[in-house]
């Protein structure tokens, strides 16, 4: 004998409310898996987009690196006493005669 159940639409059959259970338990399971689904390939697009942009920083790094190995060597040709003595000369400057020096020391306490 098939049972008869009563819902807001009407009387419907046991087979009917099975096929529907099983319907919305499929329809659950794969939503749940979809999500998961997104879930990794979100994951695995981070992943990917993290690997590009350290590999851009550490591109960046070496570029930085380079520049400042050029700056040093720049700071190191302006400062040296040849250059500094060329440029004093064309300024018009000269060394101070000896009475005008004052050597100070300092001692440490």
């Amino acid at each position: 004998m098939t049972k008869i159940y009563r819902t807001q639409n009407g009387i419907i059959g046991a087979q009917r409310v099975r096929k529907r259970r099983t319907l919305k338990t499929a329809a659950y399971f794969l939503s749940v898996v979809f999500v998961f689904a997104l879930l990794h390939v979100w994951t695995r697009v981070r992943v990917v987009e993290t690997g590009y942009e350290i590999r851009r920083l550490m591109e960046q790094g070496e570029e930085l690196q380079g520049e400042h190995h050029s700056l040093k060597l720049e700071v190191a040709t302006l400062r040296s006493p040849a250059r500094l003595g060329k440029v004093a000369s064309r300024l018009g400057l000269k060394r101070p005669p000896e009475k005008q020096v004052t050597l100070i020391t300092y001692r440490a306490p």
